[in-house]
């Protein structure tokens, strides 16, 4: 007798759904770890808060799938795959009910203004992303934002009046974790109003100079508990020598000078090799050629304004001769993808200077 013997294979196709709860009047879907695209249609459009962290999120398109939640109060959108180019300033505009807005540890490199158009705004989370550099205005329609968090975002620059039109209602600033060096006169009227209560600045390199000493005074006049909370959370000192690895309540404002024997011509910069064409699967190697009387607390190479630190082809050296810095960068095996716009940037106590050098095919 023969027997046949029949195997079914049940295909289960996984459906990622969201967990809703309600709180009083706010319902909350909490989709985070799910490894999604876009919030699920089975979301309700009442939903006052959505938690959508660590999912595979790539774009935010204006009328797109944040258009239906017309009550929508919360959205954290944190650790997904945003970049700069993921949303336009627009995109929040319909939802007139935003208070919160996460967006840390994106892909966002460049916050060209305005960011963000939202006027009802008040805490809005940028941490963990790479922004080396604060423009001007970047959030001036943010007239509401009462929190800014900036940590850990690689910055080495803030411009002059970065804060403007938020100081009206900016009760906390967090800029700890970065690569500032020192920060400009210009902020403090947009900074200091009788609204702040905390800033945070520890984890940076300062240059304890007279180009710092207006904020070290505009700390002094501030309740200490509004700014640090422990030893661990104080601001150092980098530069200059004598006040080197102290804390900023060990260092009096008068201290933050800049005696005589710091005054030297400042940096100049110039590449040793400009323009030129290069073939695909050649080695080159770009040359800065610095001229500075302050060793550098960094040197940082730039391809399109984004950093070259996580190529893999890609090598960085740096030699000392007296008061002359040359630093390199190496590509091996050029690849159609490296032809761009690369910038050498330099920060010295006196600021920093770049030079820009171009490869093209």
């Amino acid at each position: 007798m023969l027997f046949h013997t029949i195997i079914l294979v049940l295909c289960v196709q996984h459906s990622y759904s969201c967990t809703s709860t309600q709180e009083g009047s706010d319902v909350i879907a909490i989709c985070n770890r799910e490894t999604l695209k876009s919030i699920p249609a089975d979301v309700l459009d009442l939903t006052t808060d959505i938690q959508f962290a660590s999912n595979r999120l790539t774009n935010l398109s204006y009328g797109g799938m944040l258009s239906r939640f017309f009550n929508l109060k919360v959205l954290n959108v944190s650790h997904n795959y945003l970049s700069d180019q993921s949303f336009s300033p627009d995109v929040f505009t319909k939802i007139r009910t935003l208070i919160t807005l996460d967006l840390q540890r994106n892909r966002i490199r460049r916050v060209t203004p305005p960011l963000i158009r939202n006027s009802q705004i008040r805490t809005l989370k940028l941490d963990g992303n790479q922004i080396n550099h604060v423009p001007a205005d970047f959030l001036v329609n943010l007239v509401k934002l009462h929190e800014l968090t900036l940590s850990s975002c690689n910055i080495h620059t803030i411009s002059g009046h970065a804060f403007r039109s938020l100081g009206t209602h900016l009760k906390k600033l967090d800029l700890s974790n970065n690569l500032l060096v020192t920060l400009s006169l210009d902020l403090r009227e947009d900074l200091f109003s009788d609204y702040l209560l905390e800033i945070r600045l520890y984890d940076n390199f300062w240059n304890c100079d007279c180009q710092l000493k207006w904020l070290r005074k505009e700390i002094a006049t501030t309740p200490a508990s509004w700014f640090f909370k422990g030893y661990s959370l104080l601001p150092l000192c980098e530069d200059p020598y004598p006040v080197k690895h102290r804390s900023w309540f060990e260092v009096s404002a008068d201290k933050f000078g800049c005696p005589p024997q710091l005054f030297h011509p400042p940096p100049s910069v110039q590449p040793t090799l400009a323009y030129r064409a290069f073939e695909i699967g050649e080695d080159v190697t770009l040359t800065c050629l610095v001229n500075t009387y302050t060793l550098p607390h960094m040197v940082q190479w730039l391809k399109d304004d984004v950093s070259t630190d996580y190529k893999a082809r890609l090598a960085t050296t740096q030699q000392y001769n007296g008061s002359l810095l040359n630093t390199t960068l190496t590509i091996k095996n050029i690849r159609y993808e490296d032809y761009g716009h690369y910038k050498c940037i330099v920060n010295t106590t006196f600021g920093y200077v770049c030079s820009t050098l171009n490869k093209q095919n």
